[in-house]
């Protein structure tokens, strides 16, 4: 379980794992508001994607703890109203949107920064 704490982020823009080692592909983290919204970092750099819109989720401010709980956690999981991390036995991770149609799927490396920068709070809504 992560540790967390929901205090307001003073943040502003998007930012990633400082585990991520200045990769160019990982998870990317954005407070707006009422709502903590994720992207796939690839999907720009990706040419087949030019002029379309970025997937993006968003996980309200009041289940970001929750969501991030359920993301360090080995097991597949869902909770009501956040989105269902899926684990493959490739070692990808996709991350779907509670509502459908957006999907993000990340590396195994990705998904090791994102959680190691959980355990060390660097994603807490603080």
């Amino acid at each position: 379980m992560s540790t967390a704490q929901f205090h307001g982020n003073s943040r502003t823009g998007w930012f990633k794992s400082s585990k991520s080692n200045d990769g160019p592909n990982c998870v990317e983290v954005k407070f707006a508001g009422d709502v903590v919204a994720i992207r796939d970092s690839k999907f720009r750099r990706d040419a087949a994607n030019v002029g379309r819109s970025q997937p993006v989720i968003e996980i309200g401010r009041v289940d970001w703890n929750a969501f991030l709980d359920l993301a360090v956690d080995a097991e597949v999981g869902s909770l009501q109203g956040l989105p269902v991390i899926s684990r493959h036995d490739s070692g990808e991770v996709s991350v779907s949107a509670p509502s459908g149609g957006v999907v993000l799927v990340f590396t195994d490396t990705e998904w090791l920064a994102f959680t190691e920068g959980i355990r060390e709070n660097e994603f807490a809504a603080a």
